[in-house]
Order: structure tokens, then sequence, then C-alpha cells
């Protein structure tokens, strides 16, 4: 999911938020095995200024994560305010030099 995040919610999102971790929550001792998981919380680091308007699109974003899985994996957001860890992006290679092909 980090390493497609720009493509699941859109380079708008992608630019104000990135996501830190999915925390699942526990399993209860007395469940049966096969009882349905509990959505689990995704957490986000968001830019201060930025977070009021993370939390009003939460939904969008839950759906596109959601929709990017193929199954109903996160059911929330949770937010930490941070700086961005920005990861560098590689330069395109260079192909050869026309001349040289002609």
């Amino acid at each position: 999911m980090v390493t497609h995040w720009d493509d699941i919610v859109g380079a708008e999102v992608a630019a104000i938020a990135e996501p830190m971790k999915i925390e699942w929550p526990r399993r209860r001792d007395g469940a049966p095995g096969d009882a349905a998981q509990e959505p689990a919380t995704l957490v986000l680091r968001v830019e201060g200024p930025a977070a009021i308007e993370v939390q009003h699109m939460a939904g969008v974003i839950v759906g596109r994560v959601n929709q990017f899985f193929g199954w109903p994996a996160v059911g929330r957001l949770a937010l930490r305010q941070a700086p961005l860890q920005r990861r560098k992006t590689k330069k395109p290679r260079r192909g050869p030099d026309p001349q040289a092909v002609a």
C-alpha cells in the first residue's frame, strides 16, 4: 500500500498525508474461529494544517483503500500530526542519444 499510495488516494491526498501503519483489533477469546474479523484502523501521518481536510475526506480515503485491497479491510482512520517523510522518487533514466542511435 505504501508504494502505491499516490495511485490509491490520488496525488492531492498523497501530498498531505501518508500511511504509517494498519492496526488490527485483537480477537476476542470467546470468538469462534469463523467469526468475521473486525476492520482495521489505518493510521495516517498528516501535516498539521491539512488534518481537518483529511478528516473530512476520511470516508473517501477508506473506500479507496478498501477498493485497493478488494475487501473491507479498513474501517476507520486515525490521524497523527507530524511532518511527512517524503520518499525520494527515482529520476527516470535517460535513453540513448538520438544522434548516436541514428
